[in-house]
């Protein structure tokens, strides 16, 4: 439904990129977010070593590292499925 509203809602010169777009940028995401769990659970503590403290203080800040991120993504599907011009 997404990728039909991308190529619905682009230029017609420029369909076949926006087409592809959102596997390029979806594989980007995993890699980025696999990158700053490493980053963040090494920051709490779990690169010192693992013992259960280490791994509860790490659990909870990685969960609350990417709260932020996951209210700019609800903002943005939000936006992007309200927006005008509905599918034909």
């Amino acid at each position: 439904m997404f990728v039909r509203r991308i190529v619905h809602l682009s230029d017609a010169n420029e369909r076949i990129l926006a087409a592809a777009a959102p596997a390029t940028v979806q594989r980007i995401g995993f890699a980025v977010g696999a990158a700053a769990t490493g980053i963040a659970a090494n920051m709490s503590g779990l690169a010192d070593g693992i013992s259960v403290e280490a791994a509860r203080t790490a659990g909870f800040w990685v969960f609350a590292a990417f709260l932020p991120a996951v209210l700019v993504g609800v903002l943005a599907l939000w936006r992007f499925t309200t927006t005008e011009g509905e599918l034909a």
